[in-house]
């Protein structure tokens, strides 16, 4: 069952990162396992190479297929129309940027309470936001933060996290918003299109403070 709807848009973010996903025809028995999906640079759509740079496309142009593009603990799906198919090397086929996509999760990762100040998120109507928004719970498929002011459901942000050894820059779209009693808002954010820098990252953060000894000193920094 989807979780959410995403639009072109925060497609387009997720796939700004060469992604695995499988290929499936709606017209004949064909699915695709080895692809990699990325968007097209000029804009024209989806480029879909093969894994094997020897493996044939398979696909045919106008050919219906469905999608599954993995990113983090699930996955991006939808419907679309082949638009080009290449036989040489590099770009199998293009693929047409669909105006949405259904955001499913394959399983629940665990969130982490915390209370760590983001020193720098950019959100659409709101600007920058320096050293004004607090991560208060954080997973690798996602985080929990608070705002200074109202925020959209399905708005698109870009936070940098502070993480051990440096910090990442990560872009997410907002599932849900409430005001706060002190004024403030509260969002639940899902991380999108992720590199694979920061998924590495965000586990060994996620693991590090799952670890006993670091949620004792977490419980006794709170009480």
């Amino acid at each position: 069952m989807p979780d959410e709807t995403i639009n072109e848009s925060s497609l387009r973010e997720m796939l700004a990162w060469p992604r695995p996903a499988v290929i499936e025809s709606q017209q004949r028995p064909l699915v695709i396992r080895g692809a990699v999906l990325a968007r097209a640079a000029d804009g024209s759509g989806i480029e879909m190479r093969m894994r094997d740079l020897a493996a044939p496309a398979m696909l045919r142009p106008d050919e219906m297929v469905t999608v599954r593009v993995s990113i983090g603990s699930g996955s991006a799906c939808f419907s679309a129309r082949v638009l080009d198919v290449r036989p040489s090397p590099g770009v199998a086929a293009l693929i047409e940027m669909p105006d949405q996509a259904e955001l499913v999760e394959q399983r629940r990762a665990s969130r982490v309470p915390v209370s760590v100040p983001l020193p720098h998120v950019w959100m659409p109507g709101a600007g920058d936001l320096v050293n004004q928004v607090i991560c208060t719970d954080i997973s690798t498929g996602g985080m929990q933060i608070e705002v200074p002011t109202p925020v959209a459901s399905g708005s698109l942000l870009r936070a940098d996290l502070p993480l051990p050894g440096g910090s990442v820059t990560v872009a997410g779209t907002v599932r849900w918003s409430r005001k706060e009693p002190d004024g403030r808002t509260a969002c639940g954010v899902r991380f999108l299109g992720l590199s694979a820098i920061a998924e590495r990252a965000l586990h060994e953060l996620v693991r590090h403070l799952t670890q006993p000894e670091t949620v004792g000193r977490s419980r006794r920094a709170a009480s």
